[in-house]
């Protein structure tokens, strides 16, 4: 197990999510692509309701597949 430092330590060693020396796009790009992972409760849990009353209930498999996949 190694020994860390902490005195020694810089900022660009203690980051947790992103270094501060990242372009603002590539974070930009990060966020864009992670946030889908946070909806995703939200969305799965509002297509349940596809089921409430459905002019067919295939249409309401068909329509939730899709949402959810």
């Amino acid at each position: 197990m190694d020994n860390i430092d902490l005195a020694r330590t810089t900022d660009a060693e203690t980051y947790v999510i992103l270094p501060p020396q990242l372009p603002l796009w590539l974070k930009l790009l990060n966020f864009i692509n992670l946030a889908p992972v946070l909806a995703w409760p939200l969305v799965f849990f509002s297509s349940v309701f596809f089921f409430d009353a459905p002019e067919s209930k295939l249409q309401a498999y068909i329509a939730f597949i899709v949402v959810n996949s």
